[in-house]
């Protein structure tokens, strides 16, 4: 511990206290080095083990590790590394402070960064977010941090373990005269979290020591490693004012080596791990960060989707409730991306939005939700969904609802529209949620991930009397890149199919009528050439190359979209004095109720008394 504080090298009792932590620790862990998911067999492994002191667990994982793995470590007392021929060939252990910059080139560099039971020599948050900053910056993109700290405020209190907390109360005073956190394990995972890393796991392990232990190996290893750090901080606190005189501090390790052997006690330690992510790196899938950037994407629909209800034409509300619970959580999800990622997205709630982000450089980002299964059967839900940034539900999705019918399920259950579904349409045209509907809709809509027909026979594709109905309600259609649906041999689809499409469409109803709707990450395969959203530019360079106007390109790329979505709110701000469509809700105000609010406001008005 003397060395943690003053950067001294360690005496023997510490190395045996280093000792005695590493085979503790890895006992309960079940003889495992790491918590993080790591591929141990990956050759190309590098490792960095900071504190390292004698490299116990570096040492212990090139054991488990390929011999062309790199391992590093780094401590503060370089006198008890390891002797060079004690060493792996392939270990280089340094000289290294969590509180001094780390060299250039091991930024971003490991597979795995670990360190245990360093960073009780903070003093301050401020010091050891800034350590765990420096350690998670070490690690590369798909790289994994793991940390373990401690928490010496915590140990078995009661009338059995009255020199174990006598011990502690006399090592947190010292901790904190020295100016240093005696407590960085509850705080370990909060500084990894200011670092922005995204999935935090975190653990509490506990340590039993001396008779409370579970076996007498461990028992006697954990007694080992509580003396040495009382004999740490006797030696710490020599002569200050306050402290125990040495006679005092001898009787009470006389007493706490009885107690150990005789009750035992308690130790709680942190563990926590993250997988470093960074935004620019190369995801699996069709969409990330940097393929928008590269794709030229100024805004974007987030698809919100959650699965229909498993039962068929269930339509009751219990069934809908994990649906509806589910679109939530997709929509926090997409806030907390936004805002980890606000330099490069924002929200945007209206058609002015979109210019507006896309004027300063960031990508728009809008919701949708993929079938009024969402909203489990609820009017309420869907305004909220409309408040939080929802811009467009489809009426179904691959299954009938209580609202509409979906072309892809068993059987119609409704011809269409239901009565309800007439209704919820009227309330999504009164907010201004755009919707994938073509009879009942009085502001122009959009039909998503569609394409024609006539070109491609598919029921999920739009037929041509279809498009005419979609041009006389001013409407888009949002072009997909769906391989079975842009060409009848989808290993076949190419770009030039996608051009066909949108041609066949404006020779039919005008380019004022067509815009994108790709897919990406809705579908298993691609069309050739439109790998993923990097692929955006492929897309007008085709449709240049069938010498179609720029300012129609223009309008597909986005500019009807826009207009539409303006229209949509123009119809909303007309119809703010319609009514609002309430919910059916249970009965509160009964008239029990009623008749005690009367008699304890009997000059109030009151609506009346039902029989």
């Amino acid at each position: 511990m003397e060395s943690v504080v003053e950067g001294n090298a360690r005496r023997q009792s510490e190395n045996d206290r280093l000792d005695a932590q590493h085979e503790i620790v890895k006992s309960f862990m079940g003889g495992k080095l790491l918590r993080a998911p790591v591929d141990l067999a990956d050759r190309n492994l590098r490792i960095l083990d900071s504190g390292t002191a004698q490299a116990n667990w570096l040492l212990d994982m090139a054991r488990l590790v390929d011999s062309a793995a790199q391992l590093i470590g780094t401590d503060i007392a370089p006198d008890q590394f390891p002797a060079v021929d004690q060493r792996p060939p392939n270990m280089k252990l340094q000289k290294q402070s969590i509180f001094e910059a780390w060299p250039e080139d091991m930024q971003d560099n490991f597979d795995i960064v670990h360190q245990r039971f360093v960073l009780a020599a903070c003093k301050s948050d401020e010091q050891g977010h800034k350590a765990v900053s420096s350690l998670f910056n070490l690690t590369k993109p798909g790289g994994w941090i793991e940390l373990h700290e401690g928490n010496m405020l915590k140990v078995q209190e009661g009338p059995n373990h009255v020199a174990m907390m006598r011990f502690r109360d006399i090592a947190v005073d010292a901790w904190r005269k020295l100016g240093l956190l005696p407590d960085p394990g509850p705080r370990l995972g909060q500084w990894l979290r200011d670092t922005n890393a995204l999935d935090v796991y975190e653990e509490v392990q506990t340590i039993r020591i001396g008779a409370a232990a579970e076996t007498e190996e461990d028992g006697e290893r954990g007694i080992t490693l509580c003396m040495t750090m009382f004999g740490a901080i006797r030696r710490i606190t020599a002569g200050q004012p306050g402290s125990p005189s040495q006679e005092e501090f001898h009787e009470l390790e006389m007493q706490l080596k009885k107690e150990l052997r005789e009750v035992g006690n308690e130790w709680n330690y942190h563990l926590v791990y993250d997988e470093r992510f960074e935004p620019h790196r190369d995801l699996g899938g069709h969409v990330d960060l940097k393929r928008l950037v590269q794709g030229k994407a100024g805004g974007v629909f987030w698809s919100v989707y959650v699965e229909c209800p498993k039962e068929e034409d269930d339509f009751s509300d219990a069934a809908h409730y994990e649906s509806m619970r589910d679109t939530f959580q997709q929509i926090d999800l997409l806030y907390r991306i936004v805002d980890l990622y606000s330099d490069s997205l924002e929200i945007a709630h209206s058609a002015d939005d979109i210019l507006r982000i896309f004027r300063k450089g960031k990508c728009a980002s809008l919701m949708g939700a993929e079938g009024l299964h969402q909203i489990g059967n609820s009017s309420s839900v869907l305004r909220i969904f409309h408040r939080l940034g929802v811009r467009y539900i489809t009426l179904t999705h691959g299954k009938n609802n209580l609202f509409a019918d979906s072309a892809t399920s068993k059987a119609p259950a409704h011809n269409g529209l239901s009565p309800q579904g007439r209704d919820i349409v009227r309330e999504m045209n009164r907010i201004g949620m755009q919707v994938l509907e073509l009879f009942e809709c009085r502001p122009r809509i959009p039909v998503t991930d569609w394409v024609g027909y006539a070109l491609v026979p598919n029921t999920r594709n739009v037929p041509d009397n279809v498009l005419d109905i979609l041009k006389s309600n001013g409407g888009i259609i949002m072009i997909s890149f769906i391989p079975w649906l842009t060409n009848k041999d989808a290993d076949k689809s190419t770009v030039a199919d996608v051009v066909d499409h949108i041609l066949h469409v404006a020779g039919r109803i005008g380019f004022d009528h067509i815009g994108l709707g790709s897919d990406f990450d809705g579908m298993p395969s691609h069309v050739n050439g439109l790998e993923d959203v990097a692929s955006y530019p492929n897309v007008v360079a085709a449709m240049l190359e069938r010498e179609i106007e720029v300012s129609d390109i223009e309008k597909v790329m986005g500019l009807n979209l826009i207009r539409v979505f303006k229209q949509v709110e123009e119809v909303a701000a007309a119809s703010d004095k319609l009514p609002v469509l309430e919910d059916g809700v249970k009965r509160l105000w009964n008239n029990d109720i009623r008749a005690f609010v009367r008699k304890l406001y009997p000059n109030a008005e009151h609506d009346r008394l039902r029989e």
